[in-house]
């Protein structure tokens, strides 16, 4: 990670020690890489971690995250629950998986030129894909990027700042600004009247435009 890189995140990582959450993201690779060179039951080969994952949505959009469990969802597949952990190493990094998948649904466009033509899709869709799993509202919230979806996103959203002429951590504050509105605003009316006031107040600040004014 270059140095420039180390600045512009040390708000996300100061959320949690040793970036636990990324570091267990990055190991499910190496964990696919181990399980691949183990002999694996007829019974665990015919699940892949995908449908898990989706399952475990399912149950979390229908009831809540709290009524997902490895047993659960084993249960919904017609499988052993030992069978899930072929795939998914615990309920702690199946919660990782599901919200980075949900998180992939709200993908940022890649940048058009125009910020606030940018910002207000990605505040959309993510404002979509909460409506669809409205329990990732407890998980966004007091929760930084984790996963490479979520942070693919976040680098979207930065990249359509790219000249005006803002310092990084005031474009990474604009975002999760942004972001913040998304997750607050529900009725469709008061939502764009927000967003555009939002977008507006934003707008005054950039560099040159508060001297004109």
């Amino acid at each position: 990670m270059a140095e420039d890189d180390e600045e512009l995140w040390a708000p996300f990582l100061a959320f949690r020690p040793e970036d636990r959450h990324a570091a267990r993201l990055r190991r499910h690779v190496e964990q696919d890489m181990k399980r691949g060179a183990r002999h694996v039951p007829r019974r665990a080969a015919a699940l892949s971690r995908d449908e898990i994952v989706r399952t475990a949505i399912k149950v979390a959009d229908a009831e809540g995250p709290d009524a997902v469990s490895m047993r659960r969802i084993a249960r919904e597949l017609n499988a052993g629950t030992m069978s899930l952990y072929w795939h998914v190493a615990s309920k702690e990094e199946l919660l990782d998986l599901m919200i980075d998948t949900v998180q992939g649904e709200q993908l940022a466009p890649e940048p058009s030129g125009d910020w606030r033509a940018d910002l207000r899709a990605l505040t959309h869709s993510t404002r979509a894909a909460l409506h669809r799993h409205p329990w990732m509202v407890d998980f966004i919230g007091g929760r930084p990027p984790t996963g490479p979806k979520a942070l693919q996103n976040v680098e979207r959203a930065l990249a359509s700042l790219d000249g005006l002429g803002l310092d990084k951590i005031t474009a990474l504050t604009i975002v999760t600004t942004v972001g913040t509105y998304a997750l607050g605003a529900t009725r469709d009316a008061r939502f764009e009247f927000g967003l555009d006031c939002l977008l507006d107040g934003i707008e005054a600040r950039l560099p040159g435009r508060a001297a004109a004014g």
